[in-house]
């Protein structure tokens, strides 16, 4: 499994993946499945294959549309080593949703939960109302013209609450079918990628779960392949590459804002995952950025 690091350019709110580039044979020489830290919306323009999410496969054609929340392991792999063309966003449903609704913290949190949930390839018909918005998205990232920023944003907001329409709330058989370690787990994600730049205990995540500390370590593995504390310093070693990207502090600043207690620790732990120092990472970040997407790690099962 590979987690793979995007990041949208600053100020825009949405990487936007489109052109020649990506007309590919999607698949050939990858073996595994990957995820990523942010949500992806893809549009299939030529091309034939399958997609495969978490465990489903399925089959794609031209005028499908993908939606992939983050952590969602999946890959598209096309037909027989044809061409492919696709085009991609990518953006955080968080900052969309604390733009749209800053002062109501319990629907963001709600709709987050939903928009997270689960993974869809759907038939053109099917997602014609969120294939146009995905168009209009490209097309003003494609044109740049007065206001595209703005524009974007408005879109992202309408496409962000259509996603979360296709995640209905649970019924009571799906949650007693769910059980309640894997919804409890799910809080504590949320919780992680919200409170990484504070201090955070086991103990403090067991009891947001209202589980003991054993017991919480167990079910976390059970449905993770990690330990808490690998989770936590992925997470906080993203939000440390972001800060190097875009801002100018001190790598003393960088590490205190990303959560590590000290700087002797975060260098070990960023040196651990992405096999280099933060300092040598900002000095050549370019020569770096893939060893994020290279970084194996055990699979998420699907948040």
């Amino acid at each position: 499994m590979e987690f793979r690091f995007y990041e949208t350019p600053r100020d825009e709110g949405v990487l936007a993946l489109y052109g020649d580039e990506w007309k590919r044979v999607y698949g050939e020489g990858i073996e595994t499945l990957h995820f990523h830290n942010l949500m992806e919306i893809g549009i299939c323009h030529d091309g034939e294959g399958v997609m495969i999410l978490d465990e489903r496969e399925i089959p794609y054609h031209p005028g499908m549309l993908s939606v992939i929340p983050h952590n969602y392991p999946h890959t598209t792999n096309s037909a027989n080593g044809t061409i492919s063309y696709w085009e991609y966003i990518f953006f955080e449903p968080e900052y969309v949703l604390q733009e749209a609704y800053p002062n109501n913290q319990a629907l963001r949190t709600q709709m987050l939960q939903r928009v997270s949930r689960s993974a869809f390839l759907m038939e053109a018909e099917e997602a014609a109302e969120m294939r146009d918005i995905m168009c209009t998205i490209l097309k003003l990232q494609k044109e740049k013209k007065e206001f595209y920023r703005e524009c974007t944003r408005a879109q992202l907001a309408a496409l962000t609450l259509l996603i979360a329409r296709l995640n209905p709330k649970r019924t009571n058989a799906e949650m007693k079918e769910l059980g309640a370690g894997g919804e409890q787990i799910l809080s504590a994600l949320y919780y992680i990628e919200r409170q990484y730049m504070y201090p955070i205990k086991i103990e403090e995540l067991a009891k947001i779960c209202n589980m003991s500390e054993t017991n919480f370590r167990r079910v976390f593995g059970a449905a993770t392949n990690m330990k808490p504390v690998d989770y936590i310093n992925m997470i906080r070693v993203q939000n440390a590459c972001k800060m190097m990207k875009n801002s100018c502090d001190s790598m003393k600043d960088i590490a205190v804002k990303s959560g590590f207690g000290t700087v002797s620790t975060f260098n070990r732990d960023f040196k651990k995952i992405l096999g280099t120092s933060p300092y040598q990472w900002k000095k050549h970040p370019e020569n770096y950025e893939d060893r994020l997407s290279n970084y194996q790690i055990s699979a998420l099962k699907g948040w």
